[in-house]
């Protein structure tokens, strides 16, 4: 974590220690970040973590539910 960060280190539940040696890369809507990553992780031999991914599976699941409620 940066000095910048409001957050100390032992704040930040990282249980597996990755946080810490991730590389975060955002950008604007449609910026192909994601292309990058995945151009950056086979160069690297690193795994790619598709955020945005994952949020519109979280967003799409919590809708069906509330649908079926």
């Amino acid at each position: 974590m940066t000095g910048r960060d409001s957050h100390t280190d032992s704040e930040v539940r990282d249980p597996f220690g990755t946080l810490r040696r991730a590389l975060w890369i955002g950008g604007w809507s449609m910026g192909r970040e994601v292309d990058r990553a995945r151009l950056l992780a086979v160069r690297c031999g690193v795994t790619v973590y598709n955020y945005d991914y994952h949020d519109a599976r979280g967003h799409n699941a919590r809708r069906i539910t509330n649908r079926n409620s």
